[in-house]
């Protein structure tokens, strides 16, 4: 009965699978598995995906309370920019939320919901920095732009203003 023998790859010169020989040999000389032999692949196919989005794409504003509402895209960022207009289209631009700024430094960053109070002086949002759907809840000051310092955390991501 022949006895395998070893080579200084790590290799058996007999009854070694070729496939587990190669992968050895990899591991011992660097050079790429299988997996990375597919990155440039990858990237074109990403860079294609992406190549086909609409930069800067924005939603179809609604009107509610006397304002028109709408998200927007702007070229090579990430996250959108809720703003709104007060009776036209044409008017002034107020941003209620920019969330790529909210995001900056961030490895993980969603907006949950947000809600305009009803008296258009205030909006509360929910947002999740963990990734783990622990969101919390904020409030701003949209006369001010200050955001108050009293934040609820661990809830869920809707909310509604009460009328009390």
């Amino acid at each position: 009965m022949a006895r395998a023998t070893t080579t200084t790859t790590g290799c058996a010169t007999t009854r070694a699978p070729k496939r587990k020989c190669s992968i050895t040999l990899r591991r011992k000389t660097g050079t790429p598995t299988r997996a990375g032999t597919h990155e440039a692949a990858a990237e074109k196919i990403y860079n294609e995906i992406v190549g086909r989005i609409k930069q800067d794409d924005a939603s179809v504003p609604f009107r509610k309370r006397g304002y028109w509402y709408y998200g927007a895209f702007e070229t090579g960022k990430e996250y959108p920019i809720h703003a709104r207009k007060k009776e036209s289209l044409d008017a002034a631009e107020q941003v209620l939320l920019d969330v790529n700024q909210m995001a900056a430094g961030r490895d993980f960053f969603q907006i949950g919901s947000y809600e305009i109070s009803p008296d258009n002086k205030l909006i509360a949002w929910t947002d999740d920095a963990v990734g783990r759907r622990q969101y919390t809840l904020r409030i701003k000051n949209l006369e001010t732009g200050v955001v108050f310092a009293d934040a609820i955390e661990n809830i869920e991501p809707g909310i509604a203003w009460a009328g009390d």
